[in-house]
């Protein structure tokens, strides 16, 4: 199975799992998700989430241990290490050209 598999298995294991709940998926973007849920649930959902996405994996790679980055630190910041100026940092950099 190619990866694309395993993340779309992963996908739809978290839809299932938080449908009816006030937990949402709010964008898949490449091999990541953007989830929202209320703040006091942050732990929680990054818990059950890692689970589900790591077992998804596995049904595919049984042997692989998938590492699965959660940015539950800042929760204002879709940037999975929570580093909102990431792009300003990018841009302000010197070696930084347009063609």
């Amino acid at each position: 199975a190619a990866a694309g598999v395993a993340f779309r298995e992963a996908v739809v294991r978290l839809y299932q799992h938080f449908r009816g709940t006030t937990t949402k998926l709010i964008l898949p973007v490449h091999d990541a998700v953007v989830i929202e849920c209320d703040c006091d649930q942050i732990d929680r959902v990054a818990a059950e989430a890692h689970s589900l996405m790591t077992d998804a994996v596995r049904k595919y790679y049984p042997a692989l241990q998938p590492r699965v980055d959660i940015n539950a630190a800042v929760p204002s910041c879709w940037n999975k290490d929570g580093h909102a100026d990431s792009l300003d940092r990018f841009l302000a950099n010197p070696l930084y050209k347009l063609a």
